[in-house]
């Protein structure tokens, strides 16, 4: 190659590395090193192979035989260190029924972590972060790829014996910092149970997004209602971004029910356009508040489930 001021080839014979090729380029600082794979052929609307990269193994292939491909970058000290990894696995090894398995790792904090996986067992994209995308806009904050961020799968310690608004033990979910923006919707649905009731107390069940706690800006609540053993509250609800940053802003629809069950009487509230700062964790919480402190007052969270999208 006319680009290249040195080429070495040479093989060394190891466990792991049968032939190395190396391209040096030493005499120019104009251009640089590079090996290029260029093949004619005369298909037009078909696939050509141009590099094929063979993994043969001198015992009998089994799952996690692997073919990897490293990427080293010369770092600040003047060492070079991987960067990046692909590894292509192999999970199943039988003939006419292999399933492959291909991960992506890079250095994060001079550590190579696993970041993405793909899995032709079961069709699946794991990835170890989040998924985020700019909706195509050269700027602005960036939000979560859509989907099922929450859903508990026990049901919550009960709120009893006290007065004063509670969140539920398994009734918040944190919202990660400039995971909403301009756009963002907000679906959340809980429901729950009055397992036990005292005389004629009230029970009130309260949404809010924002701040830890329960200060936040309340976006739904049922009426306070004197309820029975065995009462349900039920609240379906819509959030929507209308501005991100520090000073962002949000609205929000929502349905919602307290009572006897097949019989409560279901209302639609909605929320006027409210502060929320979109730059830090915000927690989206489910309470609970009855009118009296009473030993005979219990009611507990079943499902919360909240999708960002």
């Amino acid at each position: 190659m006319a680009d290249l001021a040195g080429l070495l080839l040479n093989r060394e014979q190891t466990r792991d590395r049968d032939a190395v090729l190396r391209l040096r380029d030493s005499a120019s600082a104009t251009y640089e090193a590079r090996l290029a794979l260029d093949k004619t052929t005369t298909r037009t609307a078909a696939a050509t192979e141009v590099e094929r990269i063979q993994v043969t193994s001198t015992g009998t292939a089994a799952a996690s035989l692997a073919a990897r491909h490293k990427w080293f970058i010369e770092n600040g000290s003047g060492n070079f260190n991987e960067m990046h990894r692909k590894d292509v696995i192999i999970a199943t090894v039988t003939d006419a029924s292999e399933d492959a398995t291909v991960q992506y790792s890079v250095m994060k904090g001079g550590t190579l972590t696993q970041v993405f996986e793909l899995k032709g067992s079961d069709q699946t994209v794991n990835v170890a972060g989040r998924l985020t995308t700019t909706d195509g806009v050269a700027s602005g904050t960036v939000r979560v790829v859509g989907g099922r961020a929450n859903q508990i799968v026990a049901a919550s310690t009960a709120i009893t014996n006290t007065s004063t608004e509670t969140a539920f033990s398994n009734g918040a979910y944190t919202i990660p910092a400039n995971t909403m923006k301009a756009s963002t919707s907000i679906r959340f649905r809980a429901f729950g149970i009055a397992t036990a009731t005292n005389s004629t107390d009230t029970l009130t069940i309260t949404v809010r997004l924002g701040a830890t706690g329960v200060t936040a800006q309340i976006v739904a609540q049922t009426i306070a209602l004197d309820v029975a053993d065995n009462d349900i509250f039920v609240i379906d609800g819509l959030i929507v971004i209308r501005t991100a940053g520090a000073s962002g802003t949000m609205v929000a629809m929502t349905q919602h029910s307290i009572g006897v069950p097949d019989t409560a009487t279901t209302r639609q509230d909605s929320m006027a356009s409210a502060a929320i700062d979109t730059t830090v964790a915000r927690d989206l919480t489910v309470t609970a508040t009855w009118s009296v402190a009473s030993a005979s007052n219990s009611c507990r969270l079943d499902i919360f489930e909240v999708q960002i999208e």
